[in-house]
């Protein structure tokens, strides 16, 4: 048994859907810590943050944390800190929410990540998922200014 985390994305251009994916996350060592910590443990916490991520080469690793995550890096083009990630109430062992970006610059989104804090590097990183590379080893989906980056993010309890 085990939780699978799924991030779906669409790329909104002028009123045009320009990229629309679907991709797995991995959940960090610190992640699944900090679940069994609120779960079981003495660790209240009410709010989850979805951010986006970029980098020259974008790799996971179990024990990346959000102070250290060699590989990857946060992208910051867009309006606002992180976006709240505010499910409602789990249903058939699933839980899900959508989050929206509007870009203020150009980047290339690599892929996306949850963590326990809006902002900086003090809380707790649960998943990261990377884009895979496409037929012409392109990884990622550009974005500019005005772009609208659309993220639903669902948690899925698997035997």
């Amino acid at each position: 048994m085990s939780f699978k985390g799924t991030f779906s994305i669409q790329v909104v251009r002028n009123g045009s859907v320009v990229y629309d994916s679907k991709i797995h996350n991995r959940t960090t060592l610190e992640g699944l810590n900090e679940l069994l910590n609120i779960g079981f443990g003495t660790t209240i916490k009410t709010s989850w943050y979805v951010g986006l991520l970029g980098g020259a080469s974008v790799t996971f690793n179990e024990a990346d944390t959000l102070v250290s995550h060699p590989g990857w890096t946060e992208i910051a083009g867009y309006s606002g800190n992180r976006r709240i990630w505010e499910p409602g109430a789990a249903t058939d062992q699933s839980i899900n929410d959508d989050v929206s970006f509007a870009v203020t610059g150009s980047a290339t989104v690599k892929g996306m990540f949850l963590a326990s804090v809006d902002t900086g590097t003090g809380g707790k990183l649960w998943a990261t998922a990377f884009f895979q590379s496409d037929p012409n080893g392109t990884t990622g989906v550009n974005v500019e200014s005005g772009d609208d980056v659309k993220i639903n993010y669902q948690i899925d309890w698997n035997e």
